[in-house]
């Protein structure tokens, strides 16, 4: 199953994610690399909120049709 990740050039259109291949990596290179990705991610996470603020409650509440 192929995971989705939203784009961060602002398109949004879906890139998929694709896995290394690991052959020949020691357990803690693997480890960084899965660390350096996870940072990767929250960072394009944290700039994608501060530019698009999240729905408010009210907005929710009321519909918007």
């Amino acid at each position: 199953m192929e995971e989705i990740a939203m784009d961060s050039s602002g398109d949004g259109k879906p890139f998929p994610i694709v896995e290394p291949d690991y052959t020949g990596w020691s357990d803690e290179e693997r480890l960084y690399y899965i660390k350096w990705q996870m940072a990767v991610t929250q960072r394009i996470l944290r700039e994608s909120r501060s530019q698009q603020p999240l729905a408010q409650y009210s907005d929710i509440q009321s519909g918007s049709d």
